[in-house]
C-alpha cells in the first residue's frame, strides 16, 4: 500500500462514530441479553425506571429500538471507512428520530435532532469535499 493511498481519517470522524459504535453495540447486546430472559429488570429498581425499562421491551418499540440501533452502528462504520453512504445513513436517521418522540420523549429526541442535524452537515461537508467516497 503506497503513501498515496492511505487516507488519513479527520479527528472529528474519530470523535462521532467511536460512541456511536461502543454505545450501540452496548446497547444491542443489553437488548438481547434482556429480550431473550438471561437478564431481567432488578426488582429494586424505581417503579417508575421498571415501568420505563418495560415499555421499551414489549409491542413494537423493541424492533424500532433494534432497528435505530443497527443503522446507528452501520452509519458509524461507514464513516471510520469514509464511505459516501454514511451521510445517507446518518440522514436517515435524523429522519427516523423525527418521528421517535414516544419512544424517548421531546427532551431526548431534541438533542438527537441537534446532534444529528450538526452529524448530517459534517458528512455532507466531508462528501462535497470528497473526503467520502
Amino acid at each position: 500500500m503506497t503513501e498515496s493511498s492511505v487516507r488519513k481519517r479527520p479527528v472529528w470522524v474519530w470523535l462521532i462514530s467511536v460512541p456511536y459504535i461502543f454505545l450501540n453495540a452496548w446497547f444491542l447486546l443489553s437488548a438481547f441479553l434482556f429480550l431473550s430472559g438471561i437478564v431481567s429488570v432488578p426488582p429494586d429498581l424505581p417503579p417508575e425506571l421498571a415501568a420505563s425499562i418495560n415499555d421499551k421491551l414489549t409491542g413494537n418499540a423493541p424492533f424500532f429500538l433494534i432497528t435505530h440501533s443497527c443503522l446507528c452502528l452501520a452509519a458509524a462504520i461507514a464513516l471510520v471507512r469514509l464511505r459516501k453512504v454514511a451521510f445517507y445513513l446518518f440522514a436517515v436517521l435524523l429522519g427516523i428520530s423525527l418521528f421517535n418522540i414516544e419512544i424517548d420523549g421531546l427532551s431526548g429526541t431534541t438533542f438527537d435532532w441537534i446532534i444529528l442535524i450538526a452529524i448530517c452537515i459534517y458528512t455532507w461537508r466531508l462528501k462535497q469535499k470528497g473526503v467520502l467516497r
